[in-house]
């Protein structure tokens, strides 16, 4: 009920919450305060279409979820802003490698989500092997000192996921197996049993 300064009621007010349901998309990690990207809404939206092609014309994709393994610890020694610009170094250079039909977006603050036309899990996973290799490459210098960086990645693929949110979770679940190994790993959904090198 809302009032006016002498408490004669001049109207009503109805305020709507968005509803949790389980076709939520799950995410990466995020602060306190931190806005979604535009590149975020944006691959939302292509991993919608995608999933949507996938259900009209059997189109096949698949999904690395990546995150780079010193992003934390660099946020820590060297502040936000060197680990932002360490994570738009690694973007762009996954970017240029990706093959056709690939596209790149942050997921979260420091985590990034590649939509693969490669649509069966282990080429899909031989494809983020070579773009972590790729990412040990990267260039990074921070005041003059070189960071060597690497990515831990979770592959998986649409087929057999009975929803996007299905399939993102799975790639994240593999992801977090790709840290456990100790980073600089990918692995495959659903998560093997022990870590080998990437």
């Amino acid at each position: 009920m809302l009032r006016d300064g002498l408490g004669a009621r001049i109207g009503a007010a109805a305020v709507f919450h968005i509803a949790a349901n389980g076709t939520a998309l799950p995410h990466g990690e995020t602060t306190d305060g931190s806005e979604v990207r535009e590149s975020e809404a944006e691959m939302h939206d292509r991993l919608e279409a995608a999933w949507d092609a996938r259900l009209r014309d059997g189109v096949p994709f698949g999904v690395l979820w990546v995150a780079v393994d010193q992003a934390e610890d660099l946020r820590k020694t060297h502040g936000a802003r060197a680990c932002e610009a360490m994570l738009e170094n690694v973007e762009r250079t996954l970017a240029n490698a990706l093959r056709a039909g690939g596209e790149i977006g942050r997921w979260g603050d420091i985590e990034f989500i590649i939509l693969s036309q490669e649509g069966r899990g282990e080429v899909l996973a031989n494809h983020g092997r070579v773009l972590a290799g790729i990412a040990r490459t990267a260039d990074f210098r921070w005041w003059g000192d070189r960071i060597p960086l690497t990515v831990s990645m979770g592959a998986a693929e649409a087929e057999g996921a009975d929803s996007l949110a299905e399939m993102l979770e799975r790639a994240q679940a593999a992801m977090q197996t790709s840290v456990r190994c100790g980073g600089n790993h990918v692995s495959l959904a659903p998560g093997r049993a022990g870590c080998s090198q990437s």
